[in-house]
């Protein structure tokens, strides 16, 4: 501050010293604007996965490039040989799995792709000779009789080898299963020192119409904003609300339209206010999956006919996404919904009341 502020400052001190101000009749009245988050909440293809890891123990979803798979445990093949002639190594693998693998409230499904048995190998060809064998898979649903076979050559020159072999099926039916993988010797020699395995299944995530995703976000009430909308208060003049607003974001990266629903209950769910709808359509490309998001803003006013909601400490904010039943639709771990909101709570306080 200058130094001839300061001496201005000074002299109207001085100079209203001992006066005394009369307050005025008419106090303006004073408002504003209160803002209370409700939330940024997504449904992802990840979030999926994990409520259902979380919910069943024993199955591992996983996400690798941009596909689902499901791996087994790893199956340890000793060092011991068999007594049949030329078995160099064998591997079981049993797994139980359901017949479908559906998620818990965002409803994502799963369709198996691909069944995968691989096997990695770890040890020493002494040579002259390339080692050269045969891998023997078989695959048999455990609560059927159907049973796929397949083999695979490998070959394995002089010297030290640590190498990972695999072999695909693309026609198995979801469910529980066994693998067997065998390992003979056709020509030449080869110590194995290490032989370990596992199954490894491909999932596509689909969409058929249905409710795909809720979720419930609770926000408080305070005392101030509970006794504007009761109208046993409206005769106190010292605060009021002249509305409430809720601005809300929604986004769809998924390539079918999604119709959003969006209520607000009361914290017991006795009572429940519908306030609005928007349908997002899908942003897709030729091959028909989602390749940006479409995004809707929502700017909702609501009054005291939903007084009820307020009459409790807190509040529930209810959104529902939903899809139309036109087939599967695939999706990859990229693609998600997502909301924003906040609660905007407009006031009035009468200065001439709180003052006295």
């Amino acid at each position: 501050m200058k130094l001839k502020e300061v001496l201005i400052y000074i002299f109207l001190i001085a100079a209203f010293a001992g006066c005394h101000i009369e307050q005025p009749n008419n106090i303006p009245v004073i408002g504003g604007s209160l803002n209370i988050p409700i939330g940024d909440s997504s449904m992802t293809v990840q979030k999926a996965i994990d409520t259902y890891n979380s919910k069943f123990s024993g199955i591992n979803l996983y996400i690798e490039n941009d596909s689902i798979f499901m791996q087994s445990d790893t199956a340890i093949y000793s060092s011991s040989k068999s007594t049949r002639d030329s078995l160099e190594f064998y591997l079981g693998i049993s797994k139980s799995m359901p017949d479908k693998i559906d998620t818990i409230k965002t409803v994502f499904h799963t369709e198996l792709r691909n069944f995968e048995g691989v096997v990695h190998i770890k040890g020493n060809c002494p040579g002259p000779d390339t080692f050269v064998g045969k891998v023997n898979y078989s695959l048999t649903l455990l609560n059927g009789d159907t049973t796929l076979y397949d083999s695979l050559m490998i070959s394995l020159p002089p010297g030290d080898f640590d190498t990972t072999i695999s072999k695909n099926f693309n026609n198995f039916n979801l469910g529980g299963y066994k693998m067997t993988i065998e390992g003979y010797s056709i020509n030449g020699s080869a110590t194995f020192d290490s032989v370990w395995g596992y199954t490894k299944s491909g999932f596509d995530a689909y969409i058929n119409g249905d409710t795909l995703y809720t979720v419930e976000i609770p926000f408080s009430i305070s005392d101030d904003m509970r006794k504007a909308f009761n109208p046993d208060s409206l005769d106190t003049p010292n605060f009021k609300i002249n509305y409430i607003n809720i601005a809300a974001v929604l986004w769809n990266h998924l390539p079918i339209g999604v119709d959003y629903n969006i209520y607000v209950m009361n914290s017991t769910k006795t009572d429940t206010f519908y306030l609005a709808d928007s349908l997002l359509p899908p942003q897709i490309d030729s091959n028909g999956y989602a390749i940006s998001d479409t995004l809707s803003e929502l700017d909702l006013k609501i009054d005291s006919t939903i007084a009820n909601v307020f009459n409790d400490t807190s509040g529930i904010y209810l959104i529902e996404a939903n899809t139309p039943a036109i087939g599967k639709i695939f999706v990859r771990p990229s693609d998600y919904l997502r909301f924003h909101g906040h609660i905007t709570i407009n006031y009035w306080i009468n200065a001439n009341d709180t003052i006295q």
